[in-house]
């Protein structure tokens, strides 16, 4: 508690003491309230009985009596407390202790008490009971005047405000009024849409396509699908397909989301108005717009005359129209439209707006307007008639080919509406994207994508239709006289609250980072002049400040350090960064210096946790190109990362955002998981995924999957009772026979020869002695040799980092050591000289029934045997696990359970894995408690029951020459051979009859067979044929021994016949 507060302190013991006195200070039953504050006031009735609840706001305590003030939602009443009304009997301590000494302004509690007026007609109410509803645990901002009008402790900060808008409402009644008239807007707007017959509808928020508006949209990930997804931008052409679709009006209020900058105007999440109605035009929208805002102002003020600021703005119209061109040319002496693409961006420069190359003629459009213009229109005016470079989605002018049918309401210099005459032509439309998209590829982050569905939806003919999007906060802003539109938004969007610890800087290391920030870039030399420090004073205090990340030291071309960049000022004191290196990017951008020349796709670049990938470019929090900022940062509570991610932890994986994924798309198979707090020391779980065969020993853990022969299949290197390496259970090889299996690894390829042969470095921990053992694999021999040994005596708090030419890298505490056959080389070397490791250890283990990964990951439960499957041939393992109770569990690598599974099976040994059926998948095979070894596909469905008296141990290929395989394949075949002897006994009609029964007799066992095998397997069979023909094929083929036996017995029957109608011959001859 020693972050609280001396008030919150006393009013946790306080609640302490009230629950001793055996009082719920949140109790859950139902108070049921007969009045609030405002109904008692508009209708007072003297000894009225009422029953209220709200806020203890203020309390005057006099000995017996009380005065206090109760909030409630619709506003505030004068309540009084006298002892003896509470307290009827002797004990008084519920107005002694409890009301007296217990409550605290910010308390909820319910009264029951009845109406009167004191003596200077304030209307009150007198408590006869009260029930503490909620205790208040922190004290409210309460602001205090004193005698001179002076006021103190008022809760006015805009960022309090804004991150604590629940203070906010409950202390500044004004802001309440705020969203109270926020709703009536919107209801008002509501209202009359519906009078007009327009259906009120709601559209996607996460879509495939980002479209209907130039603006930069927020990403994210689909897990299940794969796919990315956008956060919407803007609804118009979901309403656009409705109107396809045969509605003649549609709205939506809509929230968006743009990841643009933020500023008194902008918010990335806003709520826009959209809606559009068919067979009208742009002028037509220009008339309605005037009617629809004039009903709100009156709805709202009772005045179509709106006070903002010290401006005085009409809401009735008609309103003003202009066009955008001649507005520009009226300003700036411009002719937009005259000129072309180069020529404007140079009349542009001239008058001081700022152009790059990312901008095509419609961007440097907008630019010129925005700076020049905009600001001065403050009554509505509509700016109409838009070039076709800015309207993509906007029918082409009637009377002006290179102008579209567009406006935008213009109030207070700021835009409120959007609207247009809908472009319903699909080739037009087609086109302009394309032309969008020639912006895109110029760099231009808000040019539109192209969406080929709607596109679609325009082949199929939209009537002609008017649109518009009216930007919802900034109207209320308007009506509301607000300024910001953080007032206007309950919990506008906030930079996270900076919780990181102060570090304590002494006066020399604060001189030099305050000249560190006066310049950009500082050499080392200039700075440690500049600071008058003497050399140990200055390696002192420059030490202190690059551990805490506060300054950066970089070198010149070469390699000595030259100078202090300031670009890591806006970094915590701590956290991950993740670097992707594409050493094909590296070896071809020598040359021609292209290695970070394309911004996708950089040779070295930072993997920035918050997506922004902005590192190197000016960006909206901070004006120096270079500039870092915490959210590039990888670590628990970086919200900037939370804001991509719908993930629960901190992780970095090829499903997330940024992802693992190379270059050219491709997983990488890399999981970094689990990452912790910032801090000195972080902790994360980092697990490579490859194609694994199997391995069902559960006597085994393994360290790592690798080509080790160089026979393109993966091996398996692990331990147990010695270490092993193999291609599965049934081929495996042993080296180094020990009871120790607390191994670490790191393997190195190519180390010491021109071989490809790899060579794998080993730790292990006996007693207190750390023990480093280094093989070469033998390719003629096929195993591994001890190449050297070593034993550090008395330490085993080694972590292995990396193996490489020179040795093994080892990390004890803070100090790197490098360990070869002839000892400790070196042990006083930097930490931060090694700057990546190369480590493949993440052992999957089996130990006290649960699942264990790489230490870190743990799956509770109660297993007896452990298996690692690539299921569905994705290159990621699966983890199949049989519990118990004989049940199969199916887990990824961060132990989620996979579709299908668990499995309510009596499986009695492991489960192995094959591939049967030749189709990429795997095969599951177990043996049951009834000794049957049954075949599942990669789902978990039965494709074949195997009856065998053998034990399950390992699988090599699957033959399948059992019983089952008896029943198909040789049982036929003996019937068949049956009936082939059967019929060349024509000369023996007795035998021929009886061989003739006996095939039918075979044929009945058959068909037994068939109901109870196909019983079991059908569905899975039905699954895996490729083709209705198959399909067929395989119901003929079951119904194949049921017409067999029928033309058996016919036969039969026919030869019994034959026989007693020639024996009768036989007696009258």
């Amino acid at each position: 508690m020693s972050n609280l507060s001396e008030q919150e302190i006393i009013r946790r013991e306080k609640l302490k003491k009230i629950r001793e006195l055996g009082i719920n200070p949140y109790p859950a039953d139902l108070f049921n309230i007969s009045h609030n504050s405002k109904s008692i006031k508009s209708n007072f009735i003297v000894g009225q009985k009422v029953i209220i609840a709200g806020r203890l706001m203020s309390r005057r305590i006099q000995g017996n009596a009380s005065f206090a003030e109760l909030q409630d939602s619709s506003g505030r009443i004068q309540v009084y407390f006298n002892r003896d009304e509470i307290c009827l009997g002797d004990d008084k301590s519920k107005y002694n202790d409890l009301y007296k000494k217990l409550l605290d302004i910010g308390d909820i509690i319910g009264i029951d008490g009845e109406l009167f007026k004191t003596k200077v007609g304030e209307m009150t109410i007198l408590v006869k009971d009260f029930k503490l509803l909620s205790k208040s645990l922190k004290p409210l901002p309460l602001p205090k005047t004193d005698s001179e009008g002076n006021v103190y402790d008022e809760f006015s900060s805009p960022e309090l405000r804004y991150r604590q808008r629940y203070v906010d409402l409950i202390v500044n009644d004004s802001v309440k009024d705020t969203f109270l008239k926020r709703s009536k807007i919107i209801s008002s707007i509501r209202a009359t849409l519906e009078n007009e017959s327009f259906i009120e509808v709601e559209t996607p928020i996460l879509q495939p396509i980002p479209g209907g508006a130039a603006a930069k949209p927020f990403i994210t990930h689909h897990n299940s699908l794969n796919i990315p997804l956008y956060m919407r931008i803007a609804n118009e052409l979901y309403l656009k397909r409705l109107i396809v679709g045969g509605f003649d009006g549609v709205f939506e209020f809509a929230k968006d989301f743009r990841n643009e900058g933020m500023d008194r105007t902008h918010n990335p999440e806003f709520t826009n108005l959209e809606f559009y109605v068919s067979y009208k035009d742009y002028n037509w929208m220009m008339d309605f717009t005037e009617r629809l805002l004039e009903k709100v102002a009156l709805d709202t003020h009772g005045s179509s005359k709106v006070i903002y600021g010290n401006k005085e703005i009409d809401f009735k119209g008609p309103y003003k129209k202009i066009g955008i061109i001649d507005a520009i040319k009226n300003q700036t002496g411009i002719d937009a439209l005259a000129l072309n693409e180069k020529e404007l961006a140079e009349a542009a420069k001239k008058i001081g707006i700022e152009i790059d190359d990312t901008m095509g003629k419609g961007k440097i459009i907008d630019e010129i307007f925005g700076e020049k213009c905009e600001a001065n229109f403050i009554q509505p005016t509509f700016i109409i008639d838009y070039p076709k470079e800015m309207s993509p989605l906007t029918k082409e002018h009637r009377t002006n080919p290179k102008l579209t049918e567009r406006f935008e309401l213009l109030i207070n210099g700021s835009e409120i509406a959007n609207a247009y005459s809908e472009l319903n032509d699909p080739i037009d439309q087609l086109e302009r994207f394309e032309d969008q998209l020639k912006l895109s590829e110029k760099g231009d982050e808000e040019a539109m994508f192209i969406d080929h569905d709607f596109v679609r939806s325009l082949e199929y003919g939209m009537p002609p239709t008017s649109g518009i999007g009216i930007g919802i906060d900034r109207l209320v802003m308007l009506l509301t006289n607000h300024r910001s539109i953080q007032e206007v938004i309950f919990f506008p969007q906030m930079k996270p609250e900076n919780k990181e610890s102060k570090i304590d800087l002494n006066e020399n290391e604060k001189s030099i980072l305050e000249e560190v920030k006066n310049h950009e870039k500082i050499e080392l030399i200039t700075l440690k002049n500049s600071s008058g420090l003497s050399n140990k004073k200055w390696d002192k205090s420059i030490k202190h400040l690059t551990k805490n990340n506060l300054v950066k030291v970089s070198k010149n071309e070469f390699g000595v350090i030259s100078s202090i960049p300031n670009y890591n000022l806006g970094l915590p004191a701590s956290g991950l960064l993740i670097w992707h290196i594409d050493e094909k990017k590296i070896n071809n951008g020598f040359k021609d210096y292209s290695i970070n020349s394309d911004r996708q796709l950089r040779g070295i670049d930072l993997e920035e946790a918050d997506g922004a990938q902005d590192m190197g470019y000016v960006s909206n929090l901070f004006t120096d190109p270079s500039s870092g900022y915490w959210g590039d940062m990888w670590f628990k509570e970086n919200l900037e990362y939370f804001r991509a991610n719908s993930n629960n932890s901190m992780d970095f994986t090829s499903f997330t955002y940024p992802n693992t994924k190379s270059n050219s798309k491709a997983n990488s198979g890399i999981y970094i998981s689990d990452i912790s707090n910032a801090g000195k020391t972080m902790s994360f779980n980092l697990t490579s995924s490859y194609n694994i065969k199997v391995i069902a020993d559960t006597s085994k853990s393994i360290l790592f999957q690798w080509d080790i022969n160089d026979d393109g299949n993966l091996d398996f290197i692990g331990f147990g009772d010695s270490l092993w390496w193999g291609s599965s259970l049934k081929k495996f090889k042993t080296f180094n026979k020990s009871s120790n299996n607390n191994y670490q690894t790191c393997i190195v390829q190519n180390s010491s020869s021109n071989s490809k042969s790899l060579e794998v470095a080993f730790i292990s921990h006996k007693n207190n002695d750390s023990i480093f053992e280094w093989f070469e694999f033998d390719i003629d021999n096929e195993n591994f040799n001890i190449k050297w040994s070593y034993k550090l005596e008395n330490i085993n708090n080694l972590e292995l980092l990396k193996a490489d030419i020179e040795g093994v890298w080892v990390k004890q505490d803070d100090k790197l050591l490098l360990v070869n056959n002839e000892g400790v080389v070196n042990n006083d070397i930097d930490p931060n000289l090694l700057p990546y490791t190369s480590s493949l250890s993440s052992p999957i283990i089996l130990n006290n029934n649960k699942i264990i990964i790489n230490k870190l990951k743990i799956k509770d439960g109660n297993y007896k045997s452990l298996s690692m499957i690539d299921l569905d041939n994705d290159q990621n393992m699966e983890i199949i696990a049989v519990d118990m109770n004989g049940n199969i569990h199916a887990f990824d690598l961060n132990l989620f359970s996979k579709n299908g599974f668990p499995l309510s099976v009596n499986a009695k040994t492991s489960v192995f894995s094959i591939n049967l059926l030749d189709d990429k998948k795997r095969e599951l095979v177990y043996q049951n408690n009834n000794g049957e070894i049954i075949v599942l596909n990669h789902e978990g469905k039965i494709i074949d029951i195997i009856a065998s008296k053998d034990k399950l141990i390992s699988l090599g290929t699957y033959e399948g020459k059992d019983g089952i395989f008896f029943m198909i394949s040789y049982l036929p075949l003996f019937i068949v051979v049956i009936c082939l002897i059967s019929i060349f006994l024509f000369h023996n009609r007795v035998f021929q009859y009886k061989f003739s029964l006996l095939a039918f007799r075979f044929s009945l066992f058959m068909c037994l067979f068939t109901v109870f095998y196909f019983y079991y397997t059908l569905e899975g069979l039905i699954e895996m044929m490729p083709s209705k023909i198959l399909e067929f094929f395989l119901y003929a083929a079951i119904l194949n021994p049921f017409i067999c036996s029928f033309l058996l017995h016919k036969a039969a029957k026919s030869i019994k016949k034959d026989d007693d109608l020639v024996s009768s011959l036989d007696r009258i001859r």
